[in-house]
């Protein structure tokens, strides 16, 4: 009896090649961990610079406001910089090591 196709019978076409194939414990256990620190490392080293900008700038406003106030907003957002890259590292080592996982 043919009846009407059920989704079932036509997704094995249609979905062919959609689903990734191959080794994915490749790219969950080295491509992410990999991407994650070299985002982690970018975030820590661009904060430390600006934050070393900011205090260079800081130093050499020489009694400027405006020039004051810039660095002292370079110098603030470099350290939330290095706090949220620093914290998401803890983070990221704490979730890996509960989880068994290797994230980091």
């Amino acid at each position: 009896m043919g009846g009407i196709p059920l989704p079932s019978s036509w997704l094995g076409s249609v979905g062919a090649g959609l689903l990734p194939t191959g080794d994915i414990d490749f790219v969950t256990g080295k491509v992410v961990p990999f991407v994650i620190n070299i985002l982690l490392f970018l975030t820590i080293i661009l904060s430390l610079i600006f934050l070393l900008l900011g205090g260079i700038s800081w130093s050499t406003s020489g009694g400027d406001k405006e020039g004051l106030a810039k660095a002292k907003a370079t110098v603030t957002y470099a350290v939330i910089g290095l706090v949220l890259g620093v914290g998401s590292f803890i983070i990221l080592k704490v979730l890996g090591y509960l989880l068994g996982v290797k994230l980091i």
